[in-house]
């Protein structure tokens, strides 16, 4: 095919400008590289300080946070012991201990004593907690929770601070400090040598105290509460570090860590502390270069002489908050930047910070990619301009390319003459009419034409020439082919039209749609089908194309919307429906132009969406959209209103049946003796009672008899609701045994139990179905006589005293089961009151709960192993200690029963 003249010609003259332009485009490019490189600078000095701007306002975000968990840590302690303070029993019983003579003797038999340790006892129930002093104005220690500090003198004895920490108002920490084995501080957990390679620790401890005040709001003496703040500390190191090196840490007011440091290994590989130690408690924080052994902790001489505090720490410590991002070096000799503060509630410095290298790696990066940016951008520049100056040349190459690309092209290109000859005639448009070129080149064009357009096309070529008016030329249109074989095809023509001097061409490009046309109708036989399942579906339909316009919908969709005709047709925008949906509140309050152009815009997103919307007459739809791929979505309405009924009536029996089950445990509960009731017997005793469901099958029970008193636990049959009710049952058979035999035998009373069970229940009856019973311990305490006695139906009691633990067991049959005989008598163990051991009753839930990663239960030898190692705690932390190792052994396992577990300790007591 002959090259297409205009083209050629066009190419030769862009060279020819092209050439004259080349001295101006060099200056422009000068100018256009001085700009860039200004630019470059500028952008890096704002990216710099911006970038600086970010980690100092990160540190400071880290350090003021670790201040707030801080705040939030102390504000639970303050309520608490703010309470106890403020308690009338706490006030009677230290203004009778401060009439007491103030030697431990006197304080320790004072009955106030007791009272006051019983009652204060909660207070130590919590995570960190771990001892209470009640100190008189002179500093002696009126009472305790650990008696042997009873009548000595409290370290805040020689404070300045004591008078005023009388006077103040409210609760006060004191600064955190290490914990003194050999005094008070000895609340503080311990921690004990650690054999291997494991770092050893300083325990810390912080007291908070506040006054108590006599009837008529004097201060007369003051509340300690200590508390370990590891938890606190080790949750700001955890939470608040920035990147790789980061790193949050806690210093007390001499510039010790109080937290350990996230680099310890490097710190021992160092020397800088030893093999077996933590930098916590042992580590100063000093520059590079400084000797960081520990100073004395015991007080000799004073701990800052000598030693070069960092920044962080030395602004810190003069109670400033600031910062520093040009950088400084840390205790490890590493340049870092960072933020600090100082706590006032804590008495403590807290530092955030991290490596400079890491800091400024991100703007190190920025840097290199600016040089590296404008080196390009640059190279570039440079590149286009010895292209430009040599474009002229290639464009006169790029004429043979066009030729090219018309040889390879898909469509058909046909060149014509201005008197219809053909000129140019491609392989594509060989392959689309079956002509070969040169059976066509020099032949008119309307020889590819049927009839009428081949005798109308020489004459319309004519008329445009004459006229200048184009029907087809620049618009392109849809005509019918001619092929060789003599059959038709649809094809669409785009012609335009170039001049060259006199010499018109016309160039045409064909494209066959017989394909596209088959597809068109397979298409419409498609959506006749569709139109007919859509016709026939119980469900409303609808489909929108990519512009939110109805495309097609089902009749069933018009009934359940209920919207005007003239809304919901084909074309019509589905934004019209939505405005009049909004206006008559389908979709709630707001402002209906808003909600109607956020639907739409939802409508026309590639998510799915799936909501409900409820009509005028009250019916209530389910709407479904599913997007189209290309565009638009298909949309389901379905009417639930008898759905939605269905599920409000059963929503409403549920509230029913649920508020009654709260309502039987709240009575449940009530029938369980108070811990008061318990406390007045018992030296110590907890109590773990947790229903599987919201009641229980597991019921305790406590009594007074003639020279001692009564506890008892059982596990009923069941659980939730029935075996509430048996433990109701079980109830009312020990208050009936307890009529029977006021002595309180054991023995006794588990038999009148079994025998109450079977005639409540029925069991004589043989058509009777039910088989219930419960297993039962019972425990009479004779402390007058340091006597314990014990019986069980199924049922152990554990006695925990040094390194052994000790299980009685009681007798195999259970009470009240049909196979048990009405006439069943059970053993009795008597033993002597230990006052140094801790008794244990426990139900079947515990040691029957299958643990998470074992797959096993728990068991009797688990437990006794926890007992061995726990018993010698006090019974708020054992309860404590228990709760967390079910719950860890537990894990996502789901709890098979009901869990009760009573432990006290009791001691002989004069008659």
């Amino acid at each position: 095919m002959k090259p297409v003249v205009e083209t050629r010609a066009v190419c030769r003259q862009l060279a020819e400008n092209m050439r004259r332009g080349d001295r101006w485009v060099f200056a422009l490019a000068v100018a256009a590289v001085l700009a860039i490189l200004l630019i470059a600078i500028v952008a890096e000095r704002l990216i710099g300080g911006e970038t600086r701007r970010e980690l100092r306002d990160t540190l400071l975000a880290l350090v003021h946070a670790a201040e707030i968990d801080v705040e939030l840590w102390s504000q639970p302690y303050k309520t608490a012991i703010t309470a106890w303070a403020d308690d009338r029993e706490v006030r009677r019983e230290v203004i009778e201990l401060l009439a007491t003579p103030r030697d431990r003797d006197h304080l320790m038999e004072s009955f106030a004593q007791k009272r006051l340790r019983a009652t204060l006892r909660p207070l130590l129930r919590g995570d960190g907690r771990h001892g209470f002093h009640v100190l008189a104005p002179d500093g002696t220690v009126l009472a305790s929770s650990r008696p042997e500090s009873v009548g000595g003198r409290d370290h805040l004895a020689q404070a300045s601070d004591l008078a005023a920490r009388l006077r103040g108002e409210g609760a006060t920490f004191s600064p955190i400090r290490i914990a003194d084995p050999s005094g008070r501080a000895a609340f503080a957990k311990a921690t004990p040598e650690t054999p291997g390679d494991e770092a050893e620790e300083r325990p810390l401890v912080t007291d908070l105290t506040i006054a108590v005040r006599d009837f008529e709001n004097r201060p007369v003496a003051i509340l300690l509460l200590s508390i370990d703040p590891s938890k606190i500390l080790s949750s700001i190191v955890v939470s608040g570090h920035l990147g790789l090196t980061g790193e949050t840490y806690v210093i007390d007011n001499a510039g010790l860590l109080l937290t350990a440091s996230r680099f310890d290994d490097g710190l021992r590989d160092a020397g800088r502390i030893g093999t077996h130690e933590t930098s916590k408690s042992n580590l100063m924080v000093g520059q590079a270069g400084d000797s960081l052994a520990p100073a004395s902790l015991a007080g000799e001489g004073d701990r800052t002489g000598g030693w070069r505090l960092t920044p962080a720490a030395r602004g810190a410590l003069a109670g400033e908050a600031g910062f520093d991002v040009d950088g400084y070096r840390d205790y490890r000799g590493v340049e870092v930047i960072g933020a600090w503060s100082w706590n006032t509630t804590l008495g403590v410095g807290i530092v955030s910070k991290i490596d400079l290298r890491e800091a400024f790696s991100q703007l190190r990066l920025t840097r290199i990619t600016i040089v590296v940016l404008t080196t390009l951008t640059v190279t570039v520049l440079a590149v286009l301009v010895v292209a430009f100056a040599r474009n002229g040349r290639r464009l006169l190459r790029r004429e043979g390319r066009l030729n090219a690309i018309i040889s390879t092209a898909v469509d058909g290109i046909v060149t014509i003459r201005g008197d219809g000859t053909v000129e140019g005639f491609s392989p594509a448009a060989e392959r689309i009419f079956g002509y070969a070129a040169d059976e066509v080149v020099g032949r008119n064009v309307s020889m590819l034409m049927p009839q009428p357009y081949r005798d109308n096309h020489d004459r319309y070529l004519q008329a445009y020439l004459r006229t200048g008016e184009a029907k087809i030329i620049g618009l392109g249109r849809e005509l019918t082919g001619l092929r060789k074989d003599g059959s038709t095809f649809p094809f669409e023509l785009t012609v335009a039209d170039s001049s060259m001097g006199t010499h018109v061409t016309f160039t045409g490009v064909v494209r066959d749609i017989s394909s596209r046309k088959q597809t068109l109708t397979e298409l419409a036989e498609k959506e006749l089908k569709l139109r007919l399942a859509m016709d026939n579906m119980s469900d409303g339909i609808y489909t929108l194309d990519a512009e939110g316009r109805f495309h097609m919908f089902n009749e069933r969709y018009l009934e359940l919307v209920e919207a005007p005709a003239d809304l919901v047709a084909v074309g019509m925008p589905i934004l019209d429906l939505f405005l009049h949906s909004a206006r008559h509140g389908y979709y709630g309050p707001g402002d209906p132009e808003e909600q109607a152009r956020r639907r739409v815009a939802s409508y026309l997103s590639p998510a799915p969406i799936e909501t409900e919307i409820t009509t005028i007459s009250g019916r209530c739809l389910s709407v479904r959209k599913a997007p189209i791929e290309g565009g638009g979505a298909v949309v389901v309405v379905s009417d639930i209103s008898a759905s939605k009924r269905a599920q409000r009536e059963l929503a409403d029996a549920f509230a029913i049946i649920s508020d009654s089950i709260e309502y039987a445990s709240r009575i449940q509960r009530a029938l369980l003796p108070h811990s008061r009731y318990l406390a007045d017997g018992l030296d110590d005793h907890f109590v773990i009672w947790e229903p599987r469901d919201r009641v229980s099958g597991d019921m305790y029970w406590y009594r007074d008899c003639a020279d001692g008193f009564l506890i008892a636990v059982a596990d009923c049959t069941g659980h939730g609701v029935p075996g509430a009710f048996m433990s109701l049952i079980a109830t009312g058979s020990l208050d009936c045994a307890m009529r029977e035999r006021p002595d309180g035998d054991p023995a006794g009373v588990l038999a009148i139990i079994n025998r109450s069970i079977k005639r409540y229940l029925d069991h004589n009856r043989t058509d009777n179905g039910n088989d219930d019973g419960l297993d039962v311990g019972v425990c009479r305490l004779r402390p007058a006589a340091g006597e314990l006695v014990f019986s069980g139906a199924h049922f152990s009691l554990f006695v925990a005293n040094g390194a052994d633990v000790d299980v009685l067991k009681g007798d195999r049959a259970n009470a009240g089961y049909r196979s048990v005989p009405v006439t069943q008598t059970y053993a009795r163990q008597v033993r002597e009151l230990d006052p140094e051991a801790s008794y244990y009753l426990v139900t079947d839930g515990l040691l029957d709960q299958v643990g998470e990663r074992t797959g096993r239960m728990f068991g009797k030898r688990r437990f006794k192993d926890l007992l061995a190692a726990i018993h010698h705690l006090p019974m708020a932390e054992q309860e404590a200690r228990i709760r967390d190792h079910l719950r860890s052994y537990q894990g996502s396992q789901e709890r098979r029963d009901d869990v009760t577990v009573l432990a006290f300790r009791a001691g002989r007591r004069s008659a």
